[in-house]
C-alpha cells in the first residue's frame, strides 16, 4: 500500500505579515512586522489623545514628556513580541479575556444544558411536608 505524506501548513500560515520595501528608492535592511508598526502607531496615538492630560504634567521636566514619547512605545511594542500569557498571543489572550468578562462576569446568567438562563428565579419555591 502507498503511503501518503501529510503536510502540515500551520508554520506557513501562520507567518506574521512584515514589511521591507517602502517605496521604489527606499527599503529597510530587515523586514518589520506589521503588527509591530501598529502595536507603535497605537500606543503613539493613545499617548497624543488619551495620555495627553499626564503628558502634560510630565512636561513640567524637561525633556521627560520627550523621552516619554519614545520610550513608552517602543516598550509596549517590545513586550507585545515578548508576552505569550497562557501560550496565546496578547491580543487573542485580551479578546478572551474581555468576552469572558462581558459574557459570565457582568451579565449574571448561568448555564444549564448549553442554555444561558437569568440568574434571578421569577417564582417561589417551597416543600411541602411529607407524612
Amino acid at each position: 500500500m502507498k503511503r501518503k505524506n501529510l503536510y502540515n501548513y500551520k508554520k506557513a500560515l501562520n507567518v506574521p505579515y512584515m514589511v521591507q520595501k517602502l517605496t521604489k528608492k527606499f527599503s529597510l535592511e530587515n523586514p518589520i512586522k506589521v503588527t509591530k508598526i501598529a502595536v507603535f502607531a497605537l500606543t503613539l496615538l493613545s499617548l497624543f489623545t488619551i495620555f495627553k492630560p499626564l503628558m502634560i504634567m510630565l512636561g513640567v521636566i524637561p525633556g521627560l514628556d520627550l523621552a516619554c514619547y519614545a520610550l513608552i512605545p517602543i516598550s509596549v511594542t517590545m513586550m507585545y513580541d515578548s508576552v505569550e500569557p497562557d501560550g496565546l498571543k496578547i491580543y487573542h489572550y485580551l479578546w478572551d479575556s474581555v468576552s469572558y468578562i462581558l459574557q459570565y462576569k457582568l451579565i449574571p446568567k448561568r448555564i444549564y444544558q448549553d442554555n444561558k438562563y437569568r440568574a434571578e428565579v421569577d417564582e417561589k419555591i417551597q416543600f411541602e411536608k411529607m407524612g
